[in-house]
C-alpha cells in the first residue's frame, strides 16, 4: 500500500479529547456542591433503585485494517490488507435497565444499534484505492452487560465509571468501483455478518433534571474481539472493530421516593436570590474535537465543478474566550438573559481523501487543513432549571484557513502514478466566518461553570491556487463538540 493512514494522529486526537474529559471528571469530584442543585442530586442519588435509560450517540470509528487471506489456488497467494476509511456516524441508540446500589455501584443490560457508511477502500496490493458504493456501510447490533461506579453521589455533578462486556452482530457490506473506458462498474466485495465478543470502558457525568430524572454525557470506547468473513471470490478477512462513541442519555428511576412536587418547593426558594450577582465579566476555555465536513472544489477556469474534498479525519480544536454576562434584570430576550463574548480558536483536520468526480475516481490525500478563528458570540442562557442551564447562540467572525494537502499515487490529471505525490493546494485565504453553537452548563461552585456544547462552523468563500497556478473556490466547514471551563458571574 503506498500510503499508510496516519492512524497515531487519530488515536493521539481520541486521546487527548479523553484525557480532556477524564480531567474535568476529576474536578467535578474535587469540588463543592453548588447548594441551588444539591437538593435534585439528593433526591436521586441518596435512593437506590432500578431505572430505565435511553441513549443517543456520534459515533467515529477510526481507519481499520483488515487482513486479507485469499484462497489457495488463486494467482498470486500472498497475503495483503485493506483499510477502511469511514464517515462519522449519527445513527446511533441504545436502550438500558439498571439496578443503581447505595454502595455507589449501578449494573445494568444494555441493547443497543449504530452504523457507520464507508468512504473508500484501500488496498496494499495492486487495487490500490478504490471508490466505495453509495449504500456501503458497517453496523452492529450490540447486546452488554455493563458494571458503573457513581463517584460522590452528594453532588450535583456525578462522574462515573464503567466498563461492559457482551456481544455485537456486525455486517460488512463493501463493493468498489472502477473505470472500465468512460464508465465506472461497481462491483460487489462482500455483504457479511458474523457474532462477535464485545466490550467497551467509559467515562461520564450525569446530574439531575428532576427527582427521578438524570441526564448523562459519556465517552465510550468500545472494540470487538476478532470477526472473520469472506469475499465473493472466496478471500478471508480478519479484523478487530472499534469505535469512539460520544454519547448523551436520560435516566428514568420511577422508585425515588422523594417527590417532585417537594423537589420544586425547594429549588424555588433559592432561585429568588440567584440572579443578584448573576452578571459580569467572564473568562473561557474550551477543548474539544471536530469534524470535517466534505466539501466541493470548484476550478472555473477549467470548467471543473465535480471534484471535492471527502474526507477527513477527527481533529482537535480549542478556543479562549472573554466575555460580559448582561444583568438579567435589565437585557433578555424573552426571558433568556444574554451574554456576549470574543472568542479565539484553532482548529485542524488531517484530510484523506480527494473525489476528482465518476471519471477518474477518489484518491488519497496526504496533509492537513488549518484553522485560526476569531469571532463574536451573542449566547441565550435559560439559568436555575435544577442547576443545569441550557445556552444557544450564534456567532460572527474571520478566519485564515490554511491548506497544505499533497495527492498521494495520482499526477494533476487523477490518473495513477504509483508511487507519486503532487501538490493539490498549498495555500490560504481568509473568509467570514458564522457559526451556531448550543449547549448545557452546570454551576461546579459560585464562578466557576463547566459546559458541554456543540457547535456548527462554516467558511463560506475560499479562494486558493491550484497546482496549474489557477484559482480553485472551495468551502470549509465543520461540527465540534467541546467540553469548557467558564470562570466568572454564577
Amino acid at each position: 500500500m503506498q500510503s499508510k493512514k496516519p492512524v497515531a494522529s487519530l488515536k493521539a486526537a481520541a486521546r487527548k479529547l479523553l484525557q480532556v474529559t477524564l480531567a474535568a471528571l476529576f474536578a467535578m469530584q474535587a469540588t463543592l456542591f453548588d447548594a441551588r442543585v444539591a437538593v435534585a442530586a439528593e433526591a436521586t442519588s441518596e435512593h437506590g433503585g432500578a431505572y430505565v435509560g435511553v441513549n443517543f450517540a456520534i459515533v467515529y470509528a477510526p481507519d481499520e485494517a483488515l487482513s486479507i487471506t485469499p484462497v489457495a489456488n488463486a494467482a498470486g497467494t500472498a497475503d495483503s490488507s485493506l483499510w477502511l476509511d469511514y464517515d462519522l456516524g449519527f445513527r446511533a441508540a441504545s436502550l438500558s435497565a439498571g439496578y443503581a446500589f447505595r454502595s455507589g455501584f449501578r449494573a445494568e443490560l444494555e441493547a443497543g444499534y449504530w452504523r457507520n457508511e464507508l468512504e473508500v477502500l484501500d488496498f496494499s496490493d495492486a487495487r490500490g484505492t478504490l471508490n466505495t458504493g453509495a449504500e456501503d456501510a458497517v453496523d452492529a447490533f450490540t447486546g452488554f452487560a455493563n458494571l458503573y461506579y457513581d463517584f460522590k453521589p452528594q453532588l450535583a455533578v456525578q462522574p462515573y465509571l464503567g466498563a461492559g462486556i457482551g456481544f455485537a452482530d456486525i455486517g460488512y457490506k463493501t463493493s468498489f468501483s472502477t473505470r472500465v473506458g468512460f464508465e465506472r462498474i461497481e462491483t460487489g466485495l462482500f455483504n457479511e455478518r458474523d457474532t462477535t465478543l464485545a466490550w467497551q470502558v467509559v467515562a461520564g457525568a450525569s446530574m439531575a433534571l428532576t427527582a427521578r430524572t438524570r441526564l448523562s454525557a459519556e465517552y465510550r470506547y468500545w472494540r470487538t474481539a476478532e470477526v472473520d468473513f469472506t469475499d465473493t471470490n472466496g478471500a478471508s478477512y480478519t479484523t478487530r472493530h472499534k469505535l469512539h462513541m460520544a454519547t448523551l442519555g436520560v435516566k428514568f428511576s420511577p422508585g425515588l421516593s422523594t417527590s417532585a412536587d417537594t423537589l420544586s418547593q425547594r429549588q424555588a426558594s433559592t432561585r429568588s436570590t440567584s440572579t443578584a450577582d448573576s452578571f459580569g465579566v467572564y473568562v473561557a476555555a474550551r477543548f474539544g474535537a471536530l469534524a470535517a465536513e466534505d466539501s466541493d472544489l470548484d476550478d472555473p477556469a477549467n470548467d471543473i465543478e465535480d471534484t471535492n474534498f471527502d474526507a477527513f479525519d477527527l481533529g482537535p480544536a480549542g478556543a479562549i474566550a472573554v466575555g460580559y454576562a448582561f444583568d438579567p434584570r435589565h437585557l433578555s430576550l424573552g426571558g433568556w438573559p444574554l451574554r456576549a463574548e470574543l472568542e479565539a480558536s484553532l482548529f485542524d483536520n488531517e484530510a484523506d481523501v480527494v473525489d476528482f468526480g465518476k471519471l477518474p475516481g477518489e484518491f488519497r490525500l496526504d496533509g492537513k487543513v488549518k484553522v485560526k478563528a476569531i469571532a463574536l458570540n451573542l449566547l441565550a442562557e435559560r439559568r436555575h432549571r435544577v442547576g443545569l442551564t441550557p445556552y444557544a447562540g450564534i456567532g460572527i467572525g474571520y478566519a485564515d484557513v490554511d491548506y497544505d494537502l499533497r495527492v498521494l499515487d495520482a499526477d494533476s490529471n487523477g490518473a495513477a502514478i504509483p508511487g507519486a505525490i503532487n501538490t493539490l493546494a498549498k495555500d490560504s485565504d481568509g473568509s467570514i466566518t458564522v457559526q451556531g453553537l448550543l449547549g448545557v452548563s452546570v454551576a461546579l461552585r459560585d464562578g466557576l461553570q463547566l459546559s458541554l456544547g456543540y457547535r456548527y462552523w462554516w467558511a463560506p468563500i475560499l479562494r486558493l491556487q491550484g497546482p496549474d497556478g489557477g484559482r480553485l473556490k472551495t468551502e470549509h466547514s465543520a461540527h465540534a463538540i467541546h467540553l469548557g471551563l467558564r470562570f466568572g458571574p454564577r
